[in-house]
């Protein structure tokens, strides 16, 4: 579940998974690393170093890091929050799919 979480918002953000687990900070890796350590740990429940791991053995501190940038990102951006909310969606969809 959670190579899935992380391959539909590579996809939404258009980089590829191997983006993600690498050390690139070339736009918009980071903050699509971001969007999806944010998912995995507030919604999926995962651990910052479980979430760490996924990453290519990032530090932890970078997880919630991350995580925080999302939240506030969320909370002065209206825009970016709706298709926080999209993605959301569409993962919960995917994740339901799954258990179908």
């Amino acid at each position: 579940m959670m190579s899935d979480t992380i391959r539909h918002i590579a996809n939404e953000f258009g980089v590829t998974v191997e983006d993600m687990v690498s050390n690139n900070r070339k736009s918009p890796i980071p903050l699509a690393r971001h969007v999806a350590g944010y998912f995995l740990r507030t919604h999926e429940n995962h651990t910052n170093e479980q979430i760490a791991l996924a990453f290519g053995g990032k530090n932890q501190s970078s997880v919630q890091y991350g995580v925080e940038r999302v939240k506030k990102m969320m909370e002065s951006n209206p825009v970016f929050k709706r298709r926080i909310n999209r993605l959301f969606d569409e993962l919960y969809d995917l994740n339901d799919d799954d258990k179908a």
